[in-house]
């Protein structure tokens, strides 16, 4: 057989083939581990397409779990604000019946979404909040606790909204001083707590005799009280972000969660909230003019005119009635701080403050100028500033049915006296967002109770997954060589152009193999062909 000459044709075109293939990826910013993101933009969790494949994460599972299902609650929590809304206007004296009926059939539509958003969000075929899930593992870690488990949540509106318990009481805010001057539970200065010594709750059913003191010794002893305002904004000091209604919450729960037999049907939480109108002539040093508005006006402020919890809010500029969320965004952004979250009234643009703990709220303004910018409407509603203006939490206690409140430390719980707003005694609590009916002013009231509780849940559920994909996240430094973190905004996904290219890469390259035995046939020994087909 005549010799062939020798050739590096093949070579040459296997280089220009591969130089051409990796230019191909870097021109796409691609590589092994990070394919293009043509598609990400396109994914959307919203009533119509809430079903996102896994293969579009390729990073940590459990983050993936947790951050799909974030931007799913998102959208339920906004149908939820909305629908407090529409409730508020409703039980509004004003309202005429008419108007009542179309607010219905706003509500009705979010009711819907709120169930389709539920039923329709998925994930790797899998439903996420429907309730079909009950926990989750998820490896995070090499050495023990390797597991960590996320609990499903359930939000559809059969069971949003839902309290504990049948029946329902909630107090009055938890007495500050000894004597009350003007608002129970609102006090300006160092004002201090009081003891709980003495607290029994009696569910009907049971005998008196097997009614427990909570603050008995054997219980846990007192509930003591913070003497010094102070401390409560003094993030180092051991009394900050306590109250006395979180005290009580806390202690009741405990005991039922530790086997307490009186206490096994019942369910306690607390809540902390303010707003302008809550403020009275009595209350603090300055006096009140209430013909005023109280909304938020047009303006600004700087750090230090404005604390929550001894925490200053940042500089920020807002419209009237913050319609663009810019004051309500700089108090959230301090909430993991302070404990308290903001929003604002949609029909009057009054702010609102609240602990959802039961911790108390303590806050300074600078100025008057500053209280009546954020309180006041711009006008002259407060005469002077508030300094550390405390505020107290509120006990709602939940059983299967109708619960006794007695003690001397009973008045100073808020549990004396029903007659006041905002109290209620031993309301049925079988309702949630689906029973929500508008068509009334008692039924609006009574909606926006359940409206209120679903919005804490899909809060609180958020803010679990929020720190959990945290946690995951840190995992990729263990997981690196497994799990790549996807950059900001988008997730990697694969498209039918890159799979034609890394099919033709891998074409060329097989090809290429096949050239190169075919010259060492014709130009080298048999080990050198045997070396190019391997």
């Amino acid at each position: 057989m005549p010799q062939v000459p020798p050739t590096n044709l093949g070579i040459r075109e296997y280089s220009a083939a591969k130089r051409n293939a990796n230019n191909a990826l870097t021109t796409n910013n691609l590589s092994i581990r990070q394919l293009p993101d043509d598609a990400t933009d396109e994914l959307r969790v919203d009533s119509k397409n809430t079903s996102i494949p896994i293969s579009a994460f390729p990073q940590h599972p459990a983050s993936t779990f947790s951050s799909t299902t974030e931007q799913a609650l998102n959208q339920t929590g906004n149908a939820l604000e909305q629908l407090k809304a529409l409730s508020i206007r409703s039980a509004n004296d004003s309202t005429s019946d008419k108007s009542r009926e179309i607010l219905n059939e706003e509500a009705e539509e979010l009711v819907a979404l709120i169930d389709r958003i539920a039923n329709t969000t998925s994930l790797d075929g899998k439903n996420l909040l429907d309730g079909s899930i009950d926990s989750i593992s998820f490896q995070v870690s090499f050495s023990p606790p390797t597991q960590k488990v996320i609990q499903g949540f359930n939000a559809a509106t059969q069971v949003l909204g839902k309290l504990p318990g049948s029946k329902q009481s909630t107090g009055d805010r938890v007495q500050l001083q000894r004597s009350v001057i003007g608002n129970q539970g609102i006090q300006e200065g160092n004002t201090r707590s009081n003891i709980i010594s003495d607290f029994s709750i009696l569910v009907d059913g049971q005998n008196i005799n097997e009614s427990i003191n909570i603050a008995d010794q054997r219980y846990g002893g007192l509930l003591s009280n913070v003497t010094n305002t102070q401390s409560l904004t003094d993030n180092t000091h051991t009394d900050f972000s306590s109250g006395t209604a979180k005290d009580i919450a806390n202690r009741i729960n405990t005991l039922r969660n530790t086997g307490e037999p009186t206490l096994r049907t019942i369910f306690a939480t607390a809540t902390t909230s303010f707003t302008s109108t809550d403020v009275d002539d009595k209350d603090y040093s300055g006096s009140v003019n209430k013909s005023t508005t109280q909304n938020i006006a047009l303006g600004s402020i700087e750090q230090g005119d404005f604390s929550i919890n001894g925490i200053d809010v940042n500089s920020v500029a807002f419209l009237e009635n913050d319609s663009a969320s810019t004051l309500v965004h700089a108090i959230n952004a301090i909430s993991a701080l302070t404990g308290v979250t903001a929003s604002v009234n949609t029909l009057t643009g009054e702010l609102s403050l609240e602990a959802d703990d039961g911790r108390d709220i303590v806050l300074n303004t600078s100025s008057a100028d500053t209280t009546n910018l954020i309180f006041g409407g711009g006008q002259h509603r407060f005469s002077e500033s508030f300094s550390d203006l405390r505020v107290s939490g509120r006990v709602t206690i939940s059983a299967n049915d109708n619960a006794h409140f007695f003690g001397s430390s009973k008045s100073l719980t808020g549990f004396d006296d029903f007659s006041l707003d905002s109290t209620e005694i031993n309301q049925f609590t079988n309702d949630t967002i689906a029973d929500t009916n508008l068509t009334s002013a008692s039924g609006a009231k009574k909606a926006e109770i359940n409206i209120d509780q679903a919005i804490n849940q899909v809060n609180r559920f958020s803010n679990k997954l929020s720190a959990l994909r945290s946690e995951f996240e840190s995992s990729l430094k263990a997981f690196g060589s497994i799990y790549q973190k996807p950059r900001e905004n988008t997730a990697n996904n694969i498209n039918s152009t890159t799979a034609i290219r890394l099919a033709e890469l891998s074409r060329n390259l097989i090809q290429q193999r096949i050239d190169t035995a075919v010259q060492a046939q014709a130009n080298g020994t048999s080990q050198q062909i045997l070396f190019y087909l391997r």
